[in-house]
């Protein structure tokens, strides 16, 4: 009889798990689902692009659930006469910021993702470096302003140990 009773209770225990699932599903203001005769395009607002592939003639940028995207530029003022190259990223140690023509005086500041201020310095060269051998691995914010305040460029900086 405790046999009997034993194998209800593990073929219920084993239907009630492979009864669980979980839907990939995500809550947004808007989306939509498209299906051609050779392509399929679904697209949801607000939602984070994730992974990038491309070939000769096609690029595929698909998000919800790809594992990793590194965004270097989140904002440049299309104003600019000259161009700022902000490299590696992501990065160990020294981040290098280059200049394509002479400016006024730039400064460079970097922020945590709580929006404390760690690194500020003036950049007066074409090529300039931020050390930043004493921040922990994370993301942060970094800022580039001319000295009336007025931002040229941000983007995300990706510190690695």
């Amino acid at each position: 009889m405790k046999k009997i009773v034993l194998i209800i209770i593990m073929t219920l225990g084993f239907i009630l798990a492979y009864g669980q699932s979980l839907d990939l599903t995500v809550i947004a203001t808007a989306g939509e689902y498209f299906q051609g005769t050779n392509a399929t395009l679904s697209w949801t607002l607000g939602e984070p692009m994730i992974e990038t592939f491309s070939s000769s003639s096609n690029i595929l940028t698909q998000g919800f659930q790809q594992s990793k995207y590194i965004i270097n530029n989140i904002y440049e003022n299309p104003a600019n006469d000259f161009i700022i190259n902000i490299y590696p990223n992501p990065a160990n140690d020294i981040i290098n910021i280059d200049f394509t023509a002479k400016t006024t005086s730039l400064y460079a500041e970097v922020y945590d993702l709580l929006g404390k201020q760690v690194i500020r310095k003036e950049l007066v060269e074409l090529h300039e470096y931020l050390d930043m051998t004493n921040l922990v691995a994370s993301e942060y914010i970094l800022i580039i302003s001319n000295k009336e305040g007025k931002i040229l460029k941000t983007s995300k900086i990706l510190k690695v140990d």
